[in-house]
C-alpha cells in the first residue's frame, strides 16, 4: 500500500518497478520505492503512515510515559537512605514549609493539586481567628 501524503507532497515512497531504470540522485541501496521498514508485518506499520510532524511529538510522549511507568514498576516505594530508612520527603510536616515556599513564590505546580485545599483552609481559619474576615 503506497503512502498517499508522502505521493502527493514530493515524497519518494512509491512501489519499486524492478524494470524501470534507477535514479542517479540516489545510492543504488537507496533507491525510491518500497521500504521494508515501513511496510513490514509489525504492530508499528500504521505508525510510520502518518505524518512526521505528528509522528515525532507522539513518539516522544509515549516514550516518556513508557520511561516513566517502567521506574516506577522498577521502584514501586519510596527513597531509602544507606542505612534502610525511609526518607520522609512526602510527609505533611516536611511538606507543607517546602509548598507554601513555593506557593509564595508563586512556582508551585506539581503538588498544587493535593495541598491547595489544605493551604487555603488554614489561611481562612487563621484570617478569622485574626478577625480579618467575618465568620
Amino acid at each position: 500500500m503506497v503512502n498517499q501524503w508522502m505521493r502527493n507532497h514530493g515524497g519518494y515512497d512509491y512501489i519499486p518497478d524492478p524494470l524501470k531504470p534507477m535514479d542517479p540522485r540516489f545510492h543504488p541501496l537507496a533507491q525510491p520505492g518500497h521500504n521494508g521498514v515501513v511496510y513490514r508485518p509489525s504492530i508499528f506499520r500504521y505508525f510510520f503512515k502518518i505524518h512526521p510532524r505528528i509522528r515525532m511529538p507522539v513518539f516522544f510522549m509515549f516514550y516518556l510515559g513508557a520511561t516513566r511507568e517502567l521506574i516506577s514498576f522498577t521502584y514501586p516505594w519510596g527513597p531509602r537512605d544507606e542505612n534502610n530508612v525511609r526518607v520522609p520527603y512526602d510527609d505533611p510536616e516536611y511538606f507543607r514549609p517546602w509548598f507554601l515556599r513555593t506557593m509564595g513564590s508563586n512556582s508551585n505546580s506539581y503538588y498544587a493539586r493535593r495541598l491547595y485545599k489544605d493551604v487555603q483552609d488554614r489561611r481562612m481559619a487563621e484570617a478569622r481567628r485574626q478577625g480579618l474576615i467575618a465568620e
